[in-house]
């Protein structure tokens, strides 16, 4: 006899296109997601993917790929690798491109499906998600809905890295 362990639901995380990832699985999936945290992306994303045929690669050193990326290396370093090549990325370009025009669209019916707790969190300098889209996605969550605004650019964990573990801990907290 073969048992199945039942799945406990779990809270989820995603920033960007992970964000919407997340309250896509959580629309689709309602008993496997007790609690959802979506940073800094909207229910209709139009984003310019074209950034990403842009990224210096290979570059001679991990210096010289942090010079050539300039203010946005923060954003990638994490995602630095030294190959045959030199100084590179670990994920691959043309992928990436890919991911960025699939992410394009509207999904109001996943956001506005979404019935457990959520929080939105929104960076006030972000060029990704505008204030009134978020408003707009917090009055027309089909559950309960939070709204908190950063002051941090589009990777607000990275910005504001205390205030958004605060925030986050004290929603999942209340949420439970």
């Amino acid at each position: 006899m073969t048992a199945v362990a039942s799945a406990v639901p779990a809270g989820a995380l995603g920033h960007s296109l992970g964000g919407v990832n997340a309250y896509q699985f959580a629309a689709r999936h309602p008993d496997k997601v007790s609690e959802l945290i979506v940073e800094d992306i909207g229910a209709v994303v139009d984003c310019d993917w074209s950034f990403t045929t842009h990224l210096p690669s290979p570059a001679p050193s991990r210096q010289a790929l942090v010079a050539a990326l300039g203010a946005t290396a923060p954003y990638l370093e994490c995602s630095f690798r030294s190959g045959s090549q030199g100084w590179g990325f670990s994920f691959g370009i043309d992928d990436t491109v890919m991911s960025q025009k699939a992410l394009n669209g509207d999904h109001w019916d996943d956001w506005t499906s979404l019935s457990c707790p959520t929080l939105l969190v929104r960076g006030t300098r972000s060029d990704e998600l505008a204030a009134d889209h978020a408003r707009e996605m917090v009055d027309r969550h089909g559950g309960q809905a939070g709204l908190v605004e950063l002051a941090a650019g589009h990777v607000v964990h990275h910005d504001a890295p205390q205030q958004f573990a605060a925030v986050v801990t004290a929603f999942l907290a209340q949420a439970r």
